[in-house]
């Protein structure tokens, strides 16, 4: 399937409860989702990433970059078989596993 379009959508919502790690607490949630679309049909996934790097290297902001600088473009209009192509397209980049995971989800959703 060629990959015909990629869209980042960033949400926000507010936790019903305030959520508490070793890493920090909070209460809203910035969310990071990814939309391809090909051959009419959609798929989505999301970045699980924080907004700032405590959990892991990753945080929203640079998520979004990697994906809209990097790795989207590395994708778009390819011609992707099966999903687990899709990480040999990606391979120039290294690490940034959730902005990876967000596409290869919204693929396999597809």
């Amino acid at each position: 399937m060629r990959i015909e379009e990629i869209t980042l959508r960033e949400i926000h919502m507010r936790l019903r409860e305030r959520f508490e790690t070793s890493f920090g607490a909070f209460q809203d949630r910035r969310i990071l989702l990814v939309e391809i679309c090909s051959e009419g049909l959609s798929g989505w996934g999301e970045a699980t990433v924080l907004e700032s790097p405590s959990y892991n290297s990753e945080a929203t902001d640079s998520a979004w970059l990697i994906l809209r600088d990097f790795l989207i473009p590395l994708v778009l209009g390819k011609d992707i078989t099966e999903a687990s192509a899709l990480e040999r397209v990606m391979a120039p980049v290294r690490g940034h596993e959730m902005a990876k995971a967000a596409l290869e989800n919204a693929l396999w959703d597809i």
